[in-house]
């Protein structure tokens, strides 16, 4: 071929006749051969540019998941609090009984490992602490402070597994209405966690921040501390990995600006050498709540840090994202403000450029020479190429575009006399068809991500809180027997058409089909606000819609399609299960397993829908509930309490909501061991009410106590060990 281009271009300069194809494989030939010069030369350049371009976007985006790891960090001890405050509030934990408090706390603080201490204290100057043994991780103690006991604090301990160990008198000097926490928490205003400036902690003599609360109980104004070291701060810092160099830390924006949690490198990850790195100052001379001394920024002796804090300092309006120079490399650095209460922090990200780009100048010349070689070899091969490949192939281009996208409604095609082409073509429509059939076996958001991200579905998930349902159609297997298979499917096609549809219209992601049953999600794959909510507002929508397509049914002589539906909300791991050759997308976790016995369950209390009760706490109060009882279910060893849906707010009929009210109160009456009293009400209800099943259970139940009240021992949770 060069021997043929070489005499055709001897030709030409002497002005020889040619043919049209040999001209233009000689233009093109020169022609592309020059544009691809120019083209690789120009790439390259442009690569290059590009290449530091990325890097800035790399050190952003590190930035950015960083700030979300550090915000996670200090929300996740903020909903904590919540909740203490919340038992608290609800009397399910009484602040002077350190017993309770203790059986309660100590496994909560055991979860949330930011937690290091928790205070109770009230308006009288009491406080009780919660603190774990530094020294001994499964050691807790317990102190209490009382103005009426001056100069002396009961100090009990626990351990994790063995439980209370002792109690003993010390001597202390303290005043709870002195210390920061409690005068932060008193100043606050409103209902967001307040946050304390870093100071020294009073038994650990640790540097750290307390996030406060304070809130009524009762007639009494209390104040709720938890205590965060800067040393585990310093853990989250100092293992960012987001390059091979690159460090992440936080410092305080206040003059003068100090190093609140360490980059890594900057000590090993062992306690006492983070704290001997963090404190310039013996902690033991420090008095309490007073400010640490912390290293300085842009003096700590952290070469690379201090660089990075003197050159944003420098600039005029403190840019989020800049660059410096540091032994000689090129940095790139982000400085994030993150507010923690009053305390206004900056989350410093740095990382060389090298990290990023390191061996790209070699990787492009290898790709010049490799893309200067095919675009000469495919020079050589330009005579054999005809244009009509154009217009079919840009069709080919987008309809394989929208494959992408799942819009898999047929193409018309475009005609090509290109045998290849038209296999392609006809290929191509045959992926379509097998494609539109497939997803209609897996959750439309799933496959879409999928794509979306441009990965294949591999086994792994993640913790997130979702509400999942299931449901079942009530003697369906009798229905079913006597009946030919496609009548059956018939039915079911209808019934799953309303079922499905009113799940999907109201956020809902359809997992699975179960026989005559289904399972499905509110928060997963795709995060969802409200989901319990949501939830609970589908499956009130689907027991009305099929009490309509009941009705249909009924006129027309097939059997109803009566439903039960079990609703419950918590977190569970969702994602990919299975193997490398066949997947699974499901939640996996007692949630889903707590939703599934629940859809059982209605049947002994004659409901149609019943949810646990997180998933009522969820779900708020835009709908009228009613308390069915509280039980425990095979699995799992903690009690339950079930609801039943009544309806919308407004929606409810005063004799449902009425009835509600006295089956509530009959319940309690059972649950306290009231039985002589609870006999009364339920005759009176069943009067009015007729054979209503949840009362019947209840009254079987009372018939069974010999006795007018419970005895000390009695336990009112209904058992069901059986699936």
């Amino acid at each position: 071929m060069p021997g043929f281009l070489f005499a055709l271009y001897l030709d030409v300069a002497k002005g020889k006749t040619y043919s049209i194809r040999g001209s233009l494989t000689l233009t093109l030939t020169f022609l592309v051969l020059l544009i691809a010069g120019l083209s690789i030369g120009a790439s390259y350049f442009r690569a290059l540019k590009a290449s530091e371009k990325l890097a800035e976007e790399v050190i952003n985006e590190a930035a950015l998941a960083m700030e979300v790891k550090v915000k996670d960090y200090f929300l996740q001890l903020e909903q904590t609090m919540l909740i203490v405050q919340d038992w608290i509030q609800t009397a399910e934990l009484n602040t002077e009984d350190d017993h309770a408090l203790g059986d309660l706390l100590i496994p909560l603080i055991n979860r949330s490992p930011r937690v290091s201490s928790i205070m109770v204290a009230d308006t009288k100057g009491r406080e009780l602490l919660f603190l774990q043994d530094p020294k001994s991780p499964r050691k807790w103690l317990s102190r209490w402070v009382d103005p009426k006991i001056r100069g002396k604090a009961r100090i009990r301990r626990w351990d994790s597994i063995e439980g209370f160990l002792q109690e003993r008198y010390v001597d202390l000097e303290y005043n709870t209405l002195e210390r920061t926490y409690y005068q932060e928490a008193i100043r606050s205003v409103g209902n967001a966690v307040a946050w304390t400036e870093p100071g020294i902690f009073f038994v650990t003599r640790d540097p750290g921040i307390t996030a406060v609360r304070s809130f009524t109980s009762g007639e009494d104004t209390l104040v709720l501390g938890f205590d965060l070291l800067l040393l585990d701060l310093c853990y989250l810092t100092m293992q960012a990995d987001f390059s091979a160099n690159g460090k992440a830390f936080l410092i305080s924006n206040k003059e003068p600006k100090r190093v609140v949690a360490l980059p890594s490198g900057a000590a090993e990850l062992d306690i006492e050498a983070i704290r001997k790195a963090l404190l310039a100052a013996d902690p033991n001379s420090l008095n309490p709540d007073a400010a640490p001394e912390l290293p300085l920024a842009g003096l700590s002796g952290l070469a690379a840090l201090d660089t990075a804090v003197q050159v944003f300092a420098s600039q005029v309006d403190e840019p989020e994202k800049f660059s410096f120079h540091y032994e000689g490399e090129n940095w790139l650095g982000s400085f994030k403000p993150i507010q923690v209460g009053r305390n206004d922090f900056f989350l410093g990200t740095i990382a060389p450029q090298s990290d990023f780009i390191e061996g790209f100048a070699e990787e492009m010349r290898q790709i010049g020479f490799v893309a200067f070689l095919a675009l000469l070899s495919a020079v050589l091969l330009a005579r054999f190429v005809a244009l009509r490949f154009a217009k079919p192939l840009e069709a080919l281009v987008v309809s394989s575009r929208k494959i992408q996208r799942l819009q898999l409604d047929k193409e018309t095609e475009l005609p090509s006399r290109i045998k290849e082409l038209r296999d392609l073509q006809t290929q191509q429509e045959r992926a379509r068809t097998a494609l539109n059939s497939f997803v209609r076996y897996l959750p439309m958001d799933i496959v879409k991500e999928l794509i979306r991200r441009k990965e294949v579905a591999k086994v792994g998930g993640k913790m997130q809180e979702i509400t999942v349902l299931f449901t079942d159609i009530e003697g369906f297997t009798s229905i079913s027997e006597g009946r030919r298979p496609d009548e059956v499917t018939a039915l079911l096609s209808d019934y799953f058409e309303i079922l499905l549809e009113t799940i999907r219209f109201h956020g809902g992601e359809v997992n699975q089909l179960l026989g005559d049953g289904v399972e499905a999600y509110w928060g997963a794959p795709t995060p969802l606000e409200s989901h319990a909510e949501k939830a609970v507002v589908a499956i009130l929508a689907c027991e009305k819609a099929l009490e309509e397509l009941n009705l249909a049914y009924k006129r027309a002589g097939k059997p109803e399609l009566k439903t039960r539906f079990g609703l419950a909300s918590g977190m569970l791991m969702v994602g990919n299960v299975g193997s490398k050759s066949r997947l699974s997308y499901t939640a996996i976790g007692d949630t889903e397993n707590l939703a599934s016995r629940i859809e059982g369950l209605n049947k002994f209390y004659g409901t149609r829908l019943l949810v646990s009760q997180k998933c009522r706490q969820l779900a708020g109060d835009r709908v009228e509930w009613r308390k069915v009882d509280c039980v425990r279910v095979k699995g799992k060893s903690e009690a339950v309490n079930l609801y039943e849906p009544l309806g919308l707010k407004s929606q409810v009929s005063p004799d449902v909501l009425q009835f509600r009210d006295a089956y509530e109160s009959l319940l309690e009456k059972y649950q306290k061991g009231v039985f002589k009293e609870a006999r009364v009400m339920v005759q009176e209800l069943l009067l009015k009410q007729g054979d209503e099943p949840s009362l019947l259970r209840l009254k079987e139940l009372l018939d069974a106590q010999t006795q007018d009240t419970a005895s000390e021992n009695w336990d009112s949770i209904t058992n069901y060990f059986v699936k």
